[in-house]
């Protein structure tokens, strides 16, 4: 600080740079370079030898998508705000439904968590997002009740960031691995393995958080029976909560009285020349 000082940083950003640093530097001595949460190391030194960034990094360069993917799908099942709230209303969950018909068209209200393959941003719902929406068993069987169905889908910003936290933490997973074949010939000292135990818990603690922040967006049917997808603000409330309140969402839990299904009320049931 006292030697960045006479530039007048911003301090705030300054602060954000050195712990960007911290995670990222090679020399940073290992027993300085990992601190909890997002605080400042209190001593800065640099070693004489790489710290297990090196690693760190190399080894997230050799772990495939495919297994950064399906070991986000396992995690997104394990993150239950994405799902409280729902069925304890009486709302027929599905998390990560397979198939189309895995949603029923049976004029139930019908709450999904959707895959990888159904992220898209807001305005821009996705073709499987749609055909969750249109289908009831495929192309040629159409859903009727549109309107009982409320899909929750990952941004793809937020996809690509809970991609790259689980990609980080299968990566400190396997420089574990390496670092128990080091320590069988005596080559590994306890600060090293101290900065590696914190560094696992840490980049685990990141997933869910993540997974959450990526599932921002909801796609359903307008006023107008069109699919629609928004974005929502997530907060520490479940998922369902926060999409229950969004006007957009258009669900009501108050019951309906029998005269707004009479002709002339707001419901357009009721078509000229029919006479029941």
């Amino acid at each position: 600080m006292v030697l960045l000082g006479p530039t007048r940083p911003d301090k705030i950003e300054l602060e954000k740079g050195l712990i960007r640093w911290s995670r990222t530097s090679y020399w940073l001595d290992d027993i300085h370079a990992t601190t909890d949460g997002d605080e400042l190391p209190g001593t800065w030194r640099l070693g004489s030898r790489p710290n297990l960034n090196p690693m760190h990094a190399v080894a997230a360069s050799h772990i495939y998508d495919a297994s950064v993917k399906a070991r986000l799908i396992d995690e997104i099942g394990k993150v239950k705000k994405l799902t409280a709230g729902a069925s304890g209303a009486g709302v027929s969950v599905h998390t990560l439904p397979a198939k189309i018909d895995d949603v029923k068209d049976d004029g139930k209200f019908h709450y999904a968590i959707l895959g990888l393959n159904a992220a898209c941003d807001s305005g821009k719902p996705s073709a499987l997002a749609k055909r969750f929406l249109d289908e009831n068993t495929g192309p040629d069987n159409p859903r009727v009740y549109r309107n009982a169905v409320i899909l929750v889908v990952p941004s793809k910003d937020g996809l690509e960031l809970a991609q790259s936290r689980v990609r980080e933490y299968l990566a400190w997973e396997q420089v574990k691995t390496n670092l128990k074949e080091q320590e069988s010939e005596g080559a590994v000292d306890v600060a090293r393995l101290q900065t590696l135990a914190i560094s696992i818990d840490k980049a685990k603690g990141r997933i869910p958080s993540a997974i959450r922040e990526a599932y921002s967006t909801v796609v359903t049917v307008n006023e107008k029976n069109q699919v629609h997808a928004f974005k929502i603000k997530v907060t520490a409330d479940e998922h369902f909560t926060t999409i229950k309140q969004d006007a957009r969402s258009r669900i009501q839990d108050t019951a309906i009285t029998a005269e707004a299904l009479l002709p002339g009320g707001p419901y357009d049931l009721w078509q000229p020349g029919e006479t029941s």
